[in-house]
């Protein structure tokens, strides 16, 4: 099985910031106890603060998918969605097997 890497870019919209510190760290939390997850967690842009990326690994590509079908991730997307002005996810295999 590969691990899954996932690379996920957000630019917020400046005036929603204090209103999603809350959230990101709930979902953050929630993340935190998914079956498979390896690693997590959530930088700022050292340039502009307005872009948050999420950098995750996953065990294998069944234990991410079951992330984004769980609960705490639709809500967080349902919640956010006005929150961003851009969103991305990039999933990336390791290049050395």
């Amino acid at each position: 099985m590969n691990k899954v890497n996932i690379v996920v870019k957000m630019e917020m919209l400046s005036e929603c910031m204090d209103e999603l510190a809350p959230m990101l760290d709930e979902f953050r939390e929630a993340t935190l106890h998914s079956p498979g997850l390896d690693y997590f967690n959530v930088a700022q842009d050292d340039e502009n603060p307005s872009l948050l990326y999420i950098i995750e690994r996953w065990q294998s590509q069944q234990h991410f998918e079951k992330h984004i079908a769980s609960s705490y991730f639709k809500e967080f997307g349902s919640k956010g969605k006005n929150m961003f002005r851009t969103r991305s996810i990039t999933r990336l295999l390791p290049f050395f097997k």
